[in-house]
Protein backbone atom coordinates (compact mmCIF):
# COMPACT_ATOMS: atom_id res chain seq x y z
CA UNK A 1 0.00 0.00 0.00
CA UNK A 2 1.30 3.45 -0.89
CA UNK A 3 0.83 6.34 1.51
CA UNK A 4 0.32 9.69 -0.15
CA UNK A 5 0.32 13.21 1.23
CA UNK A 6 3.97 13.52 2.25
CA UNK A 7 6.08 16.30 0.79
CA UNK A 8 9.60 17.63 0.88
CA UNK A 9 8.51 19.84 3.78
CA UNK A 10 8.09 16.79 6.02
CA UNK A 11 11.19 15.13 7.35
CA UNK A 12 12.80 13.05 10.09
CA UNK A 13 16.02 14.20 11.70
CA UNK A 14 18.34 12.28 14.03
CA UNK A 15 21.48 13.42 15.80
CA UNK A 16 23.75 11.56 18.24
CA UNK A 17 26.84 12.88 20.02
CA UNK A 18 29.73 10.62 21.00
CA UNK A 19 32.52 11.65 23.35
CA UNK A 20 36.20 10.77 22.81
CA UNK A 21 36.65 8.49 25.82
CA UNK A 22 37.05 5.47 23.55
CA UNK A 23 38.21 6.46 20.00
CA UNK A 24 37.96 2.87 18.73
CA UNK A 25 34.33 2.69 19.88
CA UNK A 26 33.57 6.02 18.21
CA UNK A 27 35.09 4.74 14.96
CA UNK A 28 33.05 1.51 15.06
CA UNK A 29 29.85 3.37 15.82
CA UNK A 30 30.54 5.96 13.10
CA UNK A 31 31.09 3.26 10.50
CA UNK A 32 27.95 1.41 11.61
CA UNK A 33 25.93 4.63 11.41
CA UNK A 34 26.94 5.17 7.80
CA UNK A 35 26.82 1.56 6.62
CA UNK A 36 23.68 0.41 8.44
CA UNK A 37 21.97 3.66 7.61
CA UNK A 38 22.71 3.35 3.91
CA UNK A 39 22.12 -0.40 3.58
CA UNK A 40 19.29 -0.76 6.11
CA UNK A 41 17.42 2.39 7.07
CA UNK A 42 17.57 3.75 3.51
CA UNK A 43 17.87 0.39 1.78
CA UNK A 44 15.22 1.23 -0.80
CA UNK A 45 17.20 4.28 -1.89
CA UNK A 46 20.57 2.48 -1.84
CA UNK A 47 19.19 -0.37 -3.96
CA UNK A 48 17.91 2.15 -6.49
CA UNK A 49 21.38 3.70 -6.63
CA UNK A 50 22.97 0.26 -7.08
CA UNK A 51 20.53 -0.48 -9.91
CA UNK A 52 21.55 2.82 -11.57
CA UNK A 53 18.01 4.14 -11.45
CA UNK A 54 18.15 7.37 -13.50
CA UNK A 55 15.71 8.99 -11.07
CA UNK A 56 18.17 8.72 -8.15
CA UNK A 57 21.49 10.52 -7.73
CA UNK A 58 23.94 9.91 -4.86
CA UNK A 59 26.96 11.87 -3.69
CA UNK A 60 29.79 11.67 -1.16
CA UNK A 61 31.74 14.23 0.84
CA UNK A 62 34.91 13.24 2.67
CA UNK A 63 36.99 15.75 4.63
CA UNK A 64 39.76 14.01 6.55
CA UNK A 65 41.10 17.24 8.09
CA UNK A 66 39.94 20.81 8.59
CA UNK A 67 42.13 21.87 5.65
CA UNK A 68 40.26 19.69 3.16
CA UNK A 69 37.68 21.40 0.93
CA UNK A 70 34.03 20.44 1.31
CA UNK A 71 33.47 19.02 -2.14
CA UNK A 72 30.81 16.54 -3.20
CA UNK A 73 31.61 13.77 -5.69
CA UNK A 74 29.42 11.14 -7.27
CA UNK A 75 29.08 8.09 -5.06
CA UNK A 76 30.65 4.86 -6.34
CA UNK A 77 31.27 1.58 -4.56
CA UNK A 78 35.02 2.20 -4.45
CA UNK A 79 34.60 5.73 -3.12
CA UNK A 80 32.09 4.50 -0.56
CA UNK A 81 34.46 1.82 0.70
CA UNK A 82 37.23 4.41 0.98
CA UNK A 83 34.91 6.79 2.85
CA UNK A 84 33.96 4.10 5.36
CA UNK A 85 37.62 3.34 5.96
CA UNK A 86 38.18 6.98 6.98
CA UNK A 87 35.95 6.64 10.05
CA UNK A 88 38.82 5.24 12.13
CA UNK A 89 40.83 8.46 11.54
CA UNK A 90 38.36 10.79 13.31
CA UNK A 91 37.56 12.71 10.10
CA UNK A 92 36.03 16.16 10.05
CA UNK A 93 33.21 14.94 7.80
CA UNK A 94 32.07 11.83 5.97
CA UNK A 95 28.66 12.23 4.38
CA UNK A 96 26.57 10.31 1.85
CA UNK A 97 23.42 11.79 0.33
CA UNK A 98 20.89 10.78 -2.28
CA UNK A 99 17.93 12.50 -3.92
CA UNK A 100 15.08 11.21 -6.06
CA UNK A 101 13.76 13.32 -8.89
CA UNK A 102 10.14 12.17 -8.77
CA UNK A 103 9.93 11.54 -4.97
CA UNK A 104 8.10 8.25 -5.53
CA UNK A 105 10.17 6.19 -3.06
CA UNK A 106 9.76 6.17 0.71
CA UNK A 107 12.27 9.03 0.92
CA UNK A 108 12.71 11.94 -1.46
CA UNK A 109 16.10 12.94 -0.08
CA UNK A 110 18.40 11.31 2.47
CA UNK A 111 21.62 12.40 4.16
CA UNK A 112 23.84 10.38 6.48
CA UNK A 113 26.87 11.98 8.05
CA UNK A 114 29.57 11.65 10.66
CA UNK A 115 31.22 14.92 11.62
CA UNK A 116 33.65 16.20 14.21
CA UNK A 117 33.31 19.49 16.02
CA UNK A 118 35.90 21.80 14.51
CA UNK A 119 39.00 23.27 16.12
CA UNK A 120 40.33 19.81 16.83
CA UNK A 121 37.50 18.95 19.21
CA UNK A 122 37.30 15.13 19.28
CA UNK A 123 33.55 14.90 19.93
CA UNK A 124 31.69 13.30 17.03
CA UNK A 125 28.18 13.92 15.71
CA UNK A 126 26.19 11.26 13.87
CA UNK A 127 23.48 12.96 11.82
CA UNK A 128 20.69 11.65 9.63
CA UNK A 129 18.06 13.69 7.84
CA UNK A 130 15.44 12.41 5.42
CA UNK A 131 12.65 14.10 3.51
CA UNK A 132 9.65 11.84 3.16
CA UNK A 133 8.53 10.57 -0.24
CA UNK A 134 5.08 9.57 -1.41
CA UNK A 135 5.64 5.85 -0.67
CA UNK A 136 6.52 6.50 2.98
CA UNK A 137 4.74 3.94 5.19
CA UNK A 138 4.58 5.20 8.80
CA UNK A 139 3.62 1.76 10.11
CA UNK A 140 6.98 0.45 8.89
CA UNK A 141 9.39 3.38 8.77
CA UNK A 142 9.01 4.75 12.30
CA UNK A 143 9.91 1.36 13.76
CA UNK A 144 12.80 1.19 11.30
CA UNK A 145 14.27 4.45 12.65
CA UNK A 146 14.06 3.23 16.26
CA UNK A 147 15.55 -0.14 15.33
CA UNK A 148 18.38 1.61 13.47
CA UNK A 149 19.34 3.70 16.49
CA UNK A 150 19.03 0.74 18.84
CA UNK A 151 21.34 -1.37 16.68
CA UNK A 152 24.01 1.26 15.99
CA UNK A 153 24.10 2.60 19.55
CA UNK A 154 24.01 -0.74 21.39
CA UNK A 155 27.77 -0.60 22.03
CA UNK A 156 28.33 3.13 21.46
CA UNK A 157 27.88 4.50 25.02
CA UNK A 158 26.34 7.69 23.55
CA UNK A 159 26.41 11.07 25.27
CA UNK A 160 23.04 12.09 23.80
CA UNK A 161 20.75 11.46 20.87
CA UNK A 162 17.32 12.34 19.51
CA UNK A 163 14.97 11.84 16.59
CA UNK A 164 12.56 14.62 15.73
CA UNK A 165 9.83 15.12 13.15
CA UNK A 166 10.40 18.21 11.00
CA UNK A 167 13.25 19.05 13.37
CA UNK A 168 16.35 21.15 12.95
CA UNK A 169 19.25 20.67 10.60
CA UNK A 170 22.21 20.96 12.96
CA UNK A 171 23.62 19.53 16.16
CA UNK A 172 21.89 22.06 18.44
CA UNK A 173 18.78 20.82 20.20
CA UNK A 174 15.54 22.73 20.53
CA UNK A 175 16.30 23.10 24.24
CA UNK A 176 19.76 24.50 23.49
CA UNK A 177 18.18 27.18 21.33
CA UNK A 178 15.39 27.98 23.78
CA UNK A 179 17.85 28.30 26.69
CA UNK A 180 20.39 30.28 24.58
CA UNK A 181 22.83 27.51 25.47
CA UNK A 182 26.05 27.24 23.48
CA UNK A 183 25.95 23.96 21.57
CA UNK A 184 29.63 23.18 22.19
CA UNK A 185 29.15 23.54 25.95
CA UNK A 186 25.95 21.51 25.71
CA UNK A 187 27.80 18.69 23.96
CA UNK A 188 30.72 18.69 26.40
CA UNK A 189 28.34 18.54 29.37
CA UNK A 190 26.21 15.75 27.88
CA UNK A 191 26.88 13.38 30.78
CA UNK A 192 26.12 16.02 33.43
CA UNK A 193 23.01 17.60 31.90
CA UNK A 194 20.64 16.11 29.32
CA UNK A 195 20.81 18.18 26.15
CA UNK A 196 17.10 17.99 25.33
CA UNK A 197 14.13 15.74 24.71
CA UNK A 198 12.15 14.78 21.63
CA UNK A 199 9.97 12.05 20.12
CA UNK A 200 12.97 9.73 20.57
CA UNK A 201 15.55 10.66 23.21
CA UNK A 202 18.82 8.88 23.99
CA UNK A 203 19.90 9.30 27.63
CA UNK A 204 23.47 8.47 28.72
CA UNK A 205 23.99 5.96 31.53
CA UNK A 206 25.19 8.57 34.03
CA UNK A 207 21.85 10.36 33.78
CA UNK A 208 19.85 7.13 33.68
CA UNK A 209 21.37 6.35 37.08
CA UNK A 210 20.40 9.76 38.45
CA UNK A 211 16.83 9.16 37.30
CA UNK A 212 16.70 5.94 39.30
CA UNK A 213 17.60 3.47 36.55
CA UNK A 214 15.94 2.08 33.44
CA UNK A 215 13.36 0.10 35.41
CA UNK A 216 12.16 3.23 37.21
CA UNK A 217 11.96 5.12 33.91
CA UNK A 218 9.93 2.33 32.33
CA UNK A 219 7.62 2.02 35.35
CA UNK A 220 6.82 5.73 35.18
CA UNK A 221 4.57 5.20 32.18
CA UNK A 222 5.78 8.50 30.72
CA UNK A 223 7.08 6.90 27.51
CA UNK A 224 5.81 4.22 25.16
CA UNK A 225 9.08 2.30 24.94
CA UNK A 226 12.42 1.99 26.73
CA UNK A 227 15.36 0.25 25.08
CA UNK A 228 18.53 -0.45 27.05
CA UNK A 229 21.94 -0.32 25.34
CA UNK A 230 24.50 -2.99 26.20
CA UNK A 231 27.30 -0.46 26.74
CA UNK A 232 25.14 1.96 28.73
CA UNK A 233 22.31 4.39 28.25
CA UNK A 234 18.73 4.03 27.09
CA UNK A 235 16.55 5.00 24.16
CA UNK A 236 13.19 6.51 25.11
CA UNK A 237 10.39 6.50 22.55
CA UNK A 238 7.76 8.89 23.80
CA UNK A 239 4.98 7.72 21.45
CA UNK A 240 4.61 5.13 18.72
CA UNK A 241 4.57 7.84 16.01
CA UNK A 242 6.00 11.38 16.09
CA UNK A 243 2.62 12.84 15.09
CA UNK A 244 1.34 11.60 18.48
CA UNK A 245 4.03 13.53 20.36
CA UNK A 246 1.66 16.31 21.41
CA UNK A 247 1.99 18.91 24.15
CA UNK A 248 0.56 16.64 26.84
CA UNK A 249 2.94 13.81 25.98
CA UNK A 250 5.86 16.21 25.78
CA UNK A 251 5.07 17.55 29.24
CA UNK A 252 5.05 14.02 30.68
CA UNK A 253 8.46 13.41 29.14
CA UNK A 254 9.73 16.75 30.44
CA UNK A 255 8.54 15.97 33.98
CA UNK A 256 10.30 12.59 33.84
CA UNK A 257 13.59 14.05 32.62
CA UNK A 258 13.53 17.45 34.38
CA UNK A 259 15.84 16.34 37.24
CA UNK A 260 18.69 15.97 34.74
CA UNK A 261 17.83 18.84 32.37
CA UNK A 262 19.76 22.14 32.44
CA UNK A 263 18.16 24.91 34.51
CA UNK A 264 16.75 28.05 32.92
CA UNK A 265 13.57 29.52 31.52
CA UNK A 266 13.13 28.65 27.82
CA UNK A 267 12.50 31.66 25.57
CA UNK A 268 11.77 32.10 21.89
CA UNK A 269 14.54 33.52 19.76
CA UNK A 270 13.84 37.01 18.41
CA UNK A 271 12.53 36.70 14.89
CA UNK A 272 12.17 32.91 15.15
CA UNK A 273 9.14 31.94 13.02
CA UNK A 274 7.66 29.41 15.46
CA UNK A 275 7.90 28.48 19.11
CA UNK A 276 10.47 25.89 20.08
CA UNK A 277 9.24 22.35 20.62
CA UNK A 278 9.93 22.42 24.36
CA UNK A 279 8.02 22.88 27.60
CA UNK A 280 8.25 26.54 28.62
CA UNK A 281 9.12 25.80 32.25
CA UNK A 282 12.36 26.02 34.19
CA UNK A 283 13.45 22.43 34.81
CA UNK A 284 15.18 23.45 38.06
CA UNK A 285 11.82 23.51 39.86
CA UNK A 286 11.89 19.70 39.59
CA UNK A 287 15.47 19.33 40.85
Amino acid sequence: MTYYGYSEDESLHAVVCLDPRDPARVARSSRAWLKQGWDGLFGEVSRAVAAKDPDVAASLIVCATERDPIRAVRRSDDRWAAALSKTHENPVLVQVAAATEEKTLSYAHVRLGVSRVLDNNPWAHLVTRAMLGTAFDPAVEYDRWVDFLAMVLADADPGYGEVSHDGGNDASTELDKALRRDSDISVEQSRQLLRGYSWVTVVPQELVDRLGGADVIEASGAVAEVRRFRAGGVLLRATRAPEEFDDETMHRLFALLAPVLPPGQPRDLPGWPTSHRVVYEDASIYH
